[in-house]
């Protein structure tokens, strides 16, 4: 058994000689913690739902929206979705919503669905501002400015 030499030294390193396997289990769940939620690089699960509730927030802000919103999602099925690369629009959505800090636009263009909500948003973003015909021709566009 390990005895510390001399007072003065850390109960984390007492913890860490004398009990490695508290260690290991403290490791694994930071790991599974880093990967289940929407911190860190790349895609990660909780990027969707910030997507949604950014989504949410847009519809319970402006009423004509939540009024309309069926009709708006049967007018974005109607358009067609291709990700384009480096598209502009992905940028403008992930700039916007401030917990969509660590991913990529690449990230999102290689999953179709991601890319399908990012596009609703930017399309919801876009009625909100300009109106639904309007936002049906920004859809091939860069962002309006």
């Amino acid at each position: 058994m390990y005895t510390p030499p001399l007072p003065s030294c850390s109960a984390l390193l007492h913890i860490i000689v004398q009990h490695p396997k508290v260690v290991f289990v403290m490791g694994l769940a930071g790991i599974a913690g880093y990967v289940a939620t929407s911190i860190g690089p790349g895609y990660h699960p909780g990027t969707s739902d910030m997507l949604r509730s950014a989504e949410v927030r847009i519809v319970r802000e402006n009423p004509g929206i939540s009024a309309r919103l069926d009709e708006i999602k049967r007018e974005f099925d109607a358009l067609p979705q291709t990700a384009l690369p480096n598209d502009p629009r992905v940028w403008h959505v992930v700039s916007a919503v401030e917990e969509c800090t660590d991913i990529d636009t690449a990230s999102i263009n290689e999953d179709p669905e991601l890319y399908r909500q990012v596009m609703f948003l930017y399309f919801l973003d876009s009625v909100r501002t300009h109106g639904l015909e309007r936002a049906k021709t920004f859809m091939g566009h860069s962002p309006p400015r």
